[in-house]
């Protein structure tokens, strides 16, 4: 079957869906872009990284809202807790509220901040769900003795 550049067309309306026929050729609609827009609950468990020579483990989550997407965003989150713990018994930290910073989504690879480059995730869309990898700059202080970690693992979030 051959295609020509230029041939009459007609259109067929089908529900919502409309479709374009030039000749024997039928086309679909063309998939729309991925968006981040929305309500997203977001968590991180089992994020690890070494402090003072021993082992750190956090779970991370919050609520995020995205008003627009194209290939820069910025959005607001609420709710956000980190619980961390280095002998065991997890300390809570409380975030409160803030912004979603520094956002990017090219094709379907997504890239934002949670307040600042100290919580970077990096990941994929995929419809109502993104995953990927966080990394979460941290200071520690455990009696007068103080500490930089980085804990890293993987995130998700669901619309």
């Amino acid at each position: 079957m051959n295609l020509r550049a230029v041939c009459r067309s007609s259109a067929l309306l089908v529900g919502t869906s409309a479709f374009v026929a030039c000749g024997d050729a039928m086309m679909a609609p063309a998939t729309p872009a991925p968006t981040v827009t929305g309500n997203w609950t977001y968590e991180a468990l089992g994020l690890s990284g070494t402090v003072f020579g021993g082992p750190l483990t956090c779970d991370y989550g919050l609520e995020m809202f995205i008003p627009g997407s194209g290939a820069t965003f910025v959005g607001i989150y609420s709710q956000a807790r980190l619980f961390c713990s280095l002998t065991g018994t997890p300390e809570l930290i409380d975030f409160g509220q803030g912004n979603i910073v520094s956002g990017s989504l090219i094709g379907n690879q997504v890239m934002f901040d949670i307040d600042s480059e100290t919580i970077h995730n990096t990941g994929t869309l995929v419809g109502d769900g993104m995953s990927g990898q966080v990394e979460i700059q941290l200071v520690v202080q455990v009696d007068s003795s103080i500490d930089t970690v980085v804990v890293a693992g993987a995130w998700t979030a669901t619309r």
